[in-house]
């Protein structure tokens, strides 16, 4: 379980950084405050929602990886 819990976050932050990265550089803080503007009407939780997105996709695909590999 923390071993997923680390997972997620670290996902969380190579998202948060990879798709915002320009504006983290030029205006960090003005970034973060202007969260709550949110993606998609989501608001603040956006980035949680995409990034768990991602982390079931990530783990479904694992999961199919894994029952593949035991039929053949």
């Amino acid at each position: 379980m923390k071993k997923r819990i680390v997972e997620f976050i670290g996902l969380f932050f190579i998202l948060a950084i990879s798709y915002h990265f320009q504006e983290w550089i030029d205006h960090p803080l003005a970034h973060l405050t202007a969260v709550s503007g949110g993606g998609f009407g989501l608001g603040l939780i956006h980035p949680i929602i995409f990034t768990l997105v991602v982390y079931l996709l990530f783990t479904i695909i694992s999961w199919l990886g894994s029952m593949i590999k035991k039929i053949f």
